[in-house]
């Protein structure tokens, strides 16, 4: 493990929007890590899948940079319900996983609206995170350690950016979903029903759960586990975009 976090770097864009047009160096990582994303979504997608779109803009992205090689090798992003609203966009959740599937996924749709309203009457914001991509060119060890990497980085991120409450979709292709559930993830419920497998149309009809976290809800130990990269994620490099809008509201 000692060998691979020496030649990472953690990079932590924050506030995107207001970052993009300033900072060269920010719309670089950027650049790179779309491209990266562009090549990992091509290996297991059809051509035409895009990973990004405009609420990259409105996102915080979370990346891992190669120092050896000034290469970004790994990235996901945060989109906040908080964000969407300031920027006057509706948080895509349902757009990205449900689409025109709406009436046979409606439990999962009603679910996702009790979810969010669960977290707006504890007066919390809430995260959807989506986007994970590796580099598809690394060695599989390395992938692997990276998405161990992934995990450990949620408790650090969302606890230090006090975001206490996640959603996310998890593909059933990488059998991942019984690891969430040690990170503190439950499944989709409604009306104490958990919730099936969706097929996302945009991906190629892919598996996925649907999983939330709830009010700092991770689990013991994985925040124990988490301590394994805390050095890194203390040596972070962050980028914080100051929100001009957020403060001109205030201000009115």
């Amino acid at each position: 493990m000692n060998d691979y976090l020496k030649r990472y770097q953690i990079i932590t864009i924050y506030n995107t929007y207001d970052l993009f047009d300033k900072n060269a160096r920010v719309r670089s990582l950027l650049s790179d890590n779309w491209g990266m994303k562009l090549r990992g979504y091509s290996k297991y997608f059809p051509y035409g899948v895009l990973p990004i779109d405009h609420y990259d803009f409105l996102c915080h992205h979370i990346l891992v940079l190669d120092k050896k090689q000034n290469k970004v090798i790994m990235g996901f992003k945060s989109l906040t319900k908080s964000n969407c609203e300031l920027y006057g966009h509706k948080l895509p959740i349902k757009d990205h996983l449900i689409m025109d599937n709406i009436e046979h996924y409606q439990k999962h749709s009603l679910g996702i609206d009790q979810w969010i309203i669960n977290c707006e009457r504890r007066g919390q914001d809430l995260a959807y995170s989506t986007g994970f991509t590796v580099e598809p060119s690394l060695a599989k060890e390395e992938k692997v350690f990276l998405t161990d990497l992934l995990f450990y980085l949620f408790y650090h991120f969302y606890t230090t950016y006090k975001i206490p409450n996640i959603l996310q979709a998890i593909s059933v292709r990488f059998k991942l979903d019984q690891r969430q559930t040690r990170i503190g993830f439950n499944y989709l419920n409604y009306e104490n029903e958990q919730l099936p497998i969706i097929q996302t149309k945009k991906y190629d009809n892919v598996e996925s759960y649907i999983m939330t976290l709830d009010d700092y809800g991770f689990g013991h130990e994985h925040i124990q586990d988490s301590m394994q990269v805390k050095d890194l994620w203390d040596n972070r490099i962050e980028f914080i975009g100051e929100q001009k809008l957020a403060s001109s509201k205030k201000a009115a």
